[in-house]
């Protein structure tokens, strides 16, 4: 009796042990990886908001409805909403570069900026239909779809109407250059061009009713979200879509790749799934937001953001954030401010050797003699003396915003390598410049940096960071 009792006590034991050891190792496959955090970022905006892109860790867009345009030149900490020229509801946006950017929206509305968002071109459009989703390859290559199996093919100069098979709602494009490209939509399906859009092949997609989202790392390897929570998965361009786990029942809308290896997918009810394995599976993440999301960015991986319903902006951030300096590299982006007349800025070391007392009126007075322009110097102020030292460098990929005398927002550029943040062929008037400091430094100079502009004239301004320890006797500053 008493070995039975023994046996049978034994057996309980060994059961319970092997419920909870099962129970441990099933749980550490699905517990979600420390991913970073969330932040809930205010857009000053109640509208849905159904784009959001960024150029690098500090310089951002959003679009939604009743053409609502938001900017940002600090990482989301402060919106400020644009014109944007139209009451329409905005429902895509893609800058090239801090400059020339684009927008898309309701019945047929497009819309073109090379200034930064500071004043927008209206574009014609066959076909008033809803445009939903707008893609770029370069400057002179770009597609503009929407309802109705409306798709426009951008040139450089106009927009002409491209053809295909079948007739679907097109809510989301990927290319990955100006010939092999991919566009998908209503009843799930997508479509595939490897001629830049002159012909369009089908492709079998898989269980969904309609693609919201798409994004391909290279010729090979893409992803497809739509309702239901449905992700598709491509390793050969499209040939074969297979469905993939996601673990949640909600409509998904929007995917963003940072790398390889990097991913995110946002929907409904604040869903939004995370990958560190180049998409071979993906797991769930809190956001605490029990709001719809409609789309996703994510510039680098040190740092994400997703927009949507009732103004709804949310930033992730990576929990040892190394990738942050990461903001600087848009100095790439930078050696295009196309919207800072880049000739401004080169054409001043130039003239230097030859004048060194008046080398950047020149270039800018003569070309446009009733406009006027601003150039600012950013330097690193070592010493917080407040003026520009022989041996104190300047500052490089910096974001800069110029603002009018109603604090409209006119540009944004980030400074070249010599620290310069230019801008010209501005009408005569007072003018703020606000600067995006790095972490752990402040201005030693005024700031934000006024100007006055008279026509004719290149107003030269200087503004000093110096490290934020030096600075402590100083009053502290905030955007409004």
């Amino acid at each position: 009796m008493r070995s039975f009792l023994l046996l049978a006590f034994l057996a309980i034991l060994f059961g319970l042990l092997a419920l909870f050891s099962g129970a441990s190792s099933m749980a550490t496959p699905d517990a979600p990886e420390a991913v970073g955090d969330w932040t809930s970022l205010s857009s000053h905006t109640s509208a849905h908001l159904r784009d959001i892109q960024f150029l690098d860790n500090q310089t951002g867009f959003a679009v939604g409805d009743g053409g609502v345009l938001l900017f940002t030149t600090l990482g989301g900490a402060n919106w400020v909403q644009v014109p944007a020229g139209a009451a329409a509801d905005l429902e895509a946006v893609h800058f090239l570069d801090a400059s020339t950017g684009w927008l898309a929206g309701a019945a047929g509305l497009l819309r073109s900026t090379t200034d930064g968002g500071g004043s927008w071109q209206g574009h014609a459009t066959l076909f008033p239909a809803d445009l939903h989703a707008l893609a770029f390859a370069n400057p002179t290559r770009g597609w503009a779809g929407g309802d109705d199996g409306i798709l426009y093919r951008y040139d450089g100069v106009s927009w002409t109407p491209q053809t295909l098979p079948i007739n679907l709602n097109i809510h989301a494009f990927a290319f990955v250059d100006d010939q092999k490209g991919w566009l998908a939509g209503a009843g799930g399906a997508i479509l595939h061009t490897t001629n830049g859009g002159v012909a369009w092949i089908s492709q079998t997609a898989g269980a969904t009713s309609r693609i919201d989202g798409l994004a391909f790392l290279d010729a090979s390897n893409g992803w497809a979200v739509g309702t239901g929570g449905a992700i598709l998965r491509t390793t050969n361009g499209g040939g074969i879509w297979s469905l993939q786990a996601s673990g949640v029942e909600e409509d998904l809308h929007d995917i963003a790749f940072s790398d390889a290896q990097h991913g995110w997918i946002v929907g409904d009810g604040g869903a939004v799934l995370y990958t560190s394995n180049g998409g071979a599976s993906w797991q769930s993440d809190n956001t605490g937001s029990g709001f719809d999301l409609y789309a996703v960015d994510f510039p680098t991986v040190a740092r994400a953001w997703v927009a949507g319903q009732s103004g709804a902006i949310l930033r992730w951030q990576n929990p040892a954030p190394t990738a942050t300096p990461t903001g600087t590299p848009t100095p790439t982006s930078t050696t295009t401010p196309t919207y800072s007349p880049t000739p401004t800025a080169t054409a001043t070391p130039t003239a230097s050797p030859t004048a060194p007392a008046t080398p950047t009126p020149t270039p800018t007075a003569t070309p446009t003699p009733g406009l006027g322009g601003i150039r600012l110097l950013v330097f690193h102020d070592d010493n917080a003396s407040g003026q520009k030292d022989p041996s104190e460098a300047p500052w490089a990929g910096l974001g800069v915003t110029l603002r009018d005398s109603q604090n409209n927002i006119r540009g944004a550029t980030t400074t070249t390598v010599e620290g310069i943040a230019g801008f010209s062929r501005m009408p005569a008037g007072t003018y703020s410049l606000w600067a995006s400091f790095p972490l752990g430094y402040a201005p030693s100079t005024t700031h934000p940096v006024v100007a006055d502009v008279t026509n004719g004239t290149t107003s030269e301004i200087q503004l000093g960071l110096a490290p934020a320890q030096f600075l402590h006797f100083l009053p502290s500053w905030r955007q409004p």
